[in-house]
């Protein structure tokens, strides 16, 4: 029986599950030195604040990595370079992310960069787009346009019916979980 089968798991299980690819709710992508992931977040996993304020939303977590470090150390020798990126990445993320469904074009709701300042393997973004915009889909693709990496525009698919599924797990509370 599989994990997702269950209706409760441990933060773990759920995380695990989530992660490996093969359940359809992540996909990760090599392009040269660049190694990128997209998954889904359930609510189970984001603070009891957050999914109060936003229950009309999914949300997926979009990292990518430069051999292993952030994306801003490699600008780091040239100012005018680095600070270009970093307005990229704080400020117009949200102009490069959007949905497909149904062959129509769905902007980003949210984007937030998560700042680590050269302390992070990898550049982290949480994404979020309203539910009613993924109706009746058994797929959905998000696509990631080219910011300045010279990697083009990158498409992940994702299974909207498992993500459908995971909102009905019970995640087991232990001392980790009680801190969510």
């Amino acid at each position: 029986m599989c994990n997702a089968c269950k209706k409760e798991l441990t933060k773990g299980e759920l995380i695990d599950y989530i992660n490996n690819s093969e359940n359809g709710l992540s996909q990760i992508k090599n392009e040269g030195q660049y190694r990128m992931q997209l998954r889904y977040q359930p609510k189970q996993l984001l603070y009891k604040n957050i999914t109060q304020d936003n229950e009309g939303l999914e949300f997926f977590v979009f990292t990518i990595s430069d051999n292993g470090q952030e994306i801003l150390t490699r600008f780091v020798g040239s100012k005018e370079l680095f600070g270009e990126m970093s307005d990229q990445l704080n400020f117009y993320m949200t102009d490069k992310i959007f949905l497909k469904v149904n062959n129509k074009e769905i902007k980003v709701f949210s984007c937030f960069h998560q700042a680590t300042y050269g302390m992070a393997d990898k550049t982290s973004f949480i994404i979020s787009f309203r539910k009613s915009d993924i109706v009746n889909v058994p797929d959905m693709q998000i696509v990631i346009k080219e910011f300045g990496l010279g990697i083009g525009d990158q498409k992940f698919t994702l299974e909207y019916n498992k993500i459908k599924e995971i909102a009905t797990i019970n995640i087991l509370e232990d001392e980790e979980t009680k801190k969510l």
